[in-house]
């Protein structure tokens, strides 16, 4: 039974037939699909926005009606009119006239019997409230009864000021209509989701990366989907209801702001003030007309709307050729953009030659943007992801990098610490053995005043020439001096050699930073007479700087 209702529920078979100059548009109980009425449709463009429904009803007007199969008027500045003459053979009384271009900005509908009266009126658009349309729907959707066997004369006109004029009619059952429109729900559903999954992906990347290409190509991701919920007119019935002027002003801005973001994302993604400064001035340049463009709206909405058109054309076109360059001089993150601005370009094209009637309307021309925004959004966000990863392990090699290059530090702090320890080590050893030597000198000097025999004096004061004579004390102080810093006596005696023992001993003595007190100690004389070795030293090398600095700029 549902079989049987479907097969026959009031479908369409469209006919034609003349009556007078126009055709005719039969609906036949046929396979279901919408009747598309662009073939059967009539216009008149209306300049000087004179033309009423009473002056057509009441007036032969029909000379002035010409017939397009595209219902595509660009950026025509006046009225539409248009004229649609329809038979219903079928059983269906209840249809609707579907209209599915939301950026209108005013649309009405007229529905004149055979007698020329007029039964049915509807107007609306985006000058109106969202609750005033006549179904709840983001297209124009006005309700009509077609008695069968009745020649009806459908009658609309359309303005629009904040888009291309488009008038996308199609005719189909009451029962039918949500089944026609939820295929085209699901899929915008999907596409705005990912739009704005793409987009909390970027700006989170950002915000935990700190890579600012990830922020400008979010935003631009979020402009997009503001620009194309206005152009299916999901932002009018769920955001802004009531906000007419808001939701007209949408479609130019969403449109200007989510170029210059790209803009601003493949200027810092491909690194052009480093990579290609002539390229990164043609992006100054492009985001500077942008940004013109947004001030012009409040002079000529329409001509700052027109030019946004034109200028995604050829933002996208330098997009592309400017990663084609860059690719081929070995910027290789240019590479992984290349297939995102192609896709892109070619829906700008496909999207261009519809409005411009150059193609039909159907569901890739219809659609083109939106399935070259995915695949672009889809491609690009691989190469934010591929550039996040290059980032990642760029940080994590830096890290690694000071990483060794703390640890070098520290091992050159540790064996700097053990040098001076072992320094430390030896000039301890260097003063016990200057002290040990200087009580073995004092113990001899003691035994000189002891008196007992004769023969014991003398032995003593033999001990004592004999040990003064000796070098043992200051060959061995030599050897570990030397240990500590190789080559200080030879480096001395090269350049100053006059110098003797004594003053050699006296500059060692410098080097190891001991005091006049510690040195007279250990020599077992007077303070001044090592101060007058120091200074008699001081003038045979030619300074009067203290020794140790001497010593220290050897």
């Amino acid at each position: 039974m549902l079989f049987r209702n479907w097969a026959s529920f009031f479908l369409l078979f469209i006919t034609t037939q003349a009556v007078g100059q126009f055709k005719v548009l039969h609906l036949h109980d046929s396979i279901y699909s919408p009747a598309v009425v662009s073939q059967y449709s009539y216009y008149y463009l209306d300049d000087t926005e004179s033309l009423t429904i009473d002056g057509l009803i009441n007036k032969d007007y029909s000379l002035i009606f010409e017939q397009k199969k595209s219902l595509n008027f660009d950026f025509y500045t006046g009225e539409v009119w248009l004229k649609i003459n329809v038979i219903n053979t079928s059983e269906e009384e209840n249809w609707h006239i579907d209209v599915s271009h939301p950026p209108l900005d005013s649309i009405a509908f007229y529905q004149v019997d055979e007698q020329g009266e007029l039964v049915a009126q509807y107007l609306t658009g985006d000058d109106f409230y969202f609750n005033q349309r006549p179904v709840v729907s983001t297209n124009f959707i006005f309700p009509v009864r077609l008695i069968k066997n009745v020649k009806y004369t459908f009658y609309a006109m359309a303005r629009s000021d904040h888009s291309v004029l488009r008038v996308p009619f199609k005719l189909l059952p009451i029962s039918l209509t949500s089944v026609d429109n939820n295929p085209r729900e699901l899929l915008l559903g999907f596409y705005f989701g990912l739009l704005f999954i793409a987009s909390i992906y970027a700006v989170v990347t950002f915000f935990l990366m700190g890579v600012r290409a990830n922020l400008f190509y979010g935003i631009y991701v979020f402009f997009v989907a503001v620009f194309f919920m206005t152009q299916t007119g999901h932002i009018y019935q769920y955001l802004i209801p009531n906000y007419t002027q808001l939701n007209n002003s949408l479609p130019l801005n969403g449109a200007c702001l989510s170029m210059l973001f790209i803009a601003l994302f493949a200027m810092d993604f491909l690194e052009l003030k480093v990579n290609a400064k002539t390229w990164y001035y043609v992006y100054v340049a492009i985001c500077a007309m942008l940004l013109v463009n947004l001030l012009l709206q409040f002079i000529d909405y329409r001509l700052a709307n027109m030019l946004s058109l034109y200028l995604s054309g050829i933002i996208f076109m330098i997009l592309l050729v400017s990663s084609i360059v860059l690719w081929k001089k070995n910027v290789p993150m240019a590479g992984y953009l290349i297939p995102g601005w192609t896709l892109y370009t070619f829906g700008v094209i496909i999207h261009a030659m519809r409005n411009l009637g150059m193609i039909p309307s159907h569901f890739i021309s219809d659609y083109s943007l939106f399935i070259a925004t995915v695949l672009e959004v889809l491609v690009l966000t691989v190469a934010i992801s591929i550039n996040q990863r290059k980032i990642v392990l760029s940080s994590i090699k830096a890290k690694q990098r000071s990483k060794m290059r703390q640890l070098k530090l520290e091992n050159e702090r540790m064996r700097a610490q053990q040098l001076l320890m072992e320094n430390d080590a030896i000039n301890r050893q260097l003063l016990s053995v200057s002290m040990e030597s200087k009580q073995q000198d004092d113990l001899l000097s003691s035994l000189k005043n002891v008196e007992s025999e004769d023969q014991l004096r003398q032995k003593i004061n033999k001990l004592l020439v004999k040990r003064s004579v000796q070098s043992n004390y200051w060959e061995n102080f030599k050897t570990i001096f030397e240990t500590v810093h190789p080559d200080f006596f030879t480096n001395i005696k090269s350049v100053y050699p006059q110098l003797s023992s004594n003053d050699l001993r006296q500059l060692a003595y410098a080097k190891m930073h001991l005091q006049v007190k510690e040195i007279a100690m250990l020599t077992g004389v007077s303070t001044q007479a090592v101060k007058m070795a120091r200074n008699r030293l001081k003038k045979k090398i030619g300074t009067n700087n203290p020794l140790s600095d001497f010593v220290n700029h050897l």
